[in-house]
């Protein structure tokens, strides 16, 4: 069942006063071996898509890590372009540190210091 067809269950039933659909997904970045979770979320009465990842990445080449607090206020129009933003957010760092010839490492990813449930609440 895709996230879409869950908004719509969501959406269609009138007794539901407020619902939000969330989808997860967790992968690793190549020669890292950190697991970094992306959690996607729709308010269901909403067009926007969110996103939340677990960790943030700071390559020598970067003064501070991509996304400082963790929050994205960034809106997607789907669940495939948030994820999408949230792959780039990482790999666009990580490939500029690989062709300067960087050896990848794993303190190149630094934990997210705001949870998913708070970043969501706020929306």
């Amino acid at each position: 069942m895709s996230a879409e067809n869950i908004e719509a269950i969501l959406d269609d039933n009138e007794l539901l006063r407020e619902a939000t659909a969330t989808l997860e997904v967790t992968f690793q970045l190549k020669d890292i071996k950190t697991p970094i979770t992306v959690k996607l979320f729709r308010p269901v009465k909403s067009d926007a898509v969110y996103y939340w990842q677990s960790h943030l990445i700071k390559t020598p080449l970067q003064k501070d890590a991509f996304h400082g607090d963790g929050r994205f206020i960034a809106r997607y129009e789907t669940f495939e372009d948030a994820l999408t933003g949230a792959i780039s957010a990482l790999t666009q760092y990580y490939e500029a540190a690989v062709a300067e010839n960087l050896t990848p490492d794993e303190l190149w990813l630094v934990a997210n210091d705001s949870t998913a449930e708070d970043y969501f609440k706020d929306l």
